[in-house]
Formats: structure tokens, C-alpha cells, sequence
């Protein structure tokens, strides 16, 4: 009786590269945080209860007045909006960032790059955000 050896299946698609799979786990792991807060943010706003309203709000937790009122809870809904799209926006771009150079998660010049994505769209949705409020 003769057994035929353990032949593996042959990949004719000829697209198979080795590693892709740790790449596209590490492209959504990039993606996840800043885009995961920028869901919360997005979704606060659905619910008609912005995060950023919170932090808008006079030190004894309400406005002084109903224009005030008014204008404060269009201020913190539209930076809440701001701020989720623009962290959405972090996400995808850190997530591409790191598909296209094809870095591990591990890898610091991965880990680097994402960072710097981060600090720099953070920081721009910072300026914004002090602009629009003066």
C-alpha cells in the first residue's frame, strides 16, 4: 500500500504575497483607535448629546442665559461633529498610511509615521477648534 504524500494547494491567483495578512491586521489595528473615537463622537451627536458639550459649559455646569443656551449647543454639536470626522479622517489616513508602506505594528518606523499622523491631524483639529471659539 503506498500513500501519497501531503501536497499543499497551489495558489493560481498569483496575488498571494506572504505577510499580507499581518499587514492588513496591522493597517486596521492603526486605524482603530482615533477612528473608533471619532465613532463615539459622531454617535454622541445622533443622540442629540455631544461630548464636547460638556466641555463647553460654564464652570456651574449650565449657560448663563437661553441665547447663550442656544449658542452653545450649536457651538459644542458642531466641534463634536468636527473633531469625529476629523479623528475618522486620522484613522483612514494612519490605516492607508500604513498599507501603503507596509510596516508591522511593531515596526518603529510604523509606529513612528502613525504617530506623527495623529500628533499633526490632533493638532489641526486643535487649531481649528481655538479659532472657531474665539
Amino acid at each position: 500500500m503506498t500513500t501519497s504524500p501531503v501536497v499543499a494547494p497551489l495558489d493560481l491567483s498569483g496575488t498571494h504575497r506572504p505577510g499580507l495578512t499581518r499587514t492588513v491586521i496591522a493597517v486596521v489595528l492603526a486605524a482603530v483607535l482615533p477612528a473608533l473615537a471619532g465613532v463615539v463622537l459622531l454617535g454622541s451627536v445622533v443622540i442629540r448629546r455631544p461630548l464636547l458639550d460638556r466641555w463647553l459649559r460654564s464652570p456651574t455646569g449650565s449657560p448663563p442665559n437661553p441665547t447663550t443656551a442656544r449658542a452653545s449647543a450649536a457651538t459644542a454639536t458642531s466641534l463634536t461633529v468636527l473633531w469625529g470626522v476629523g479623528l475618522v479622517i486620522a484613522g483612514v489616513l494612519q490605516g492607508v498610511g500604513a498599507l501603503v508602506a507596509g510596516t508591522p505594528i511593531t515596526d518603529p518606523t510604523g509606529f513612528a509615521m502613525r504617530t506623527l499622523v495623529g500628533v499633526g491631524a490632533e493638532g489641526l483639529l486643535f487649531f481649528i477648534s481655538r479659532r472657531w471659539l474665539r
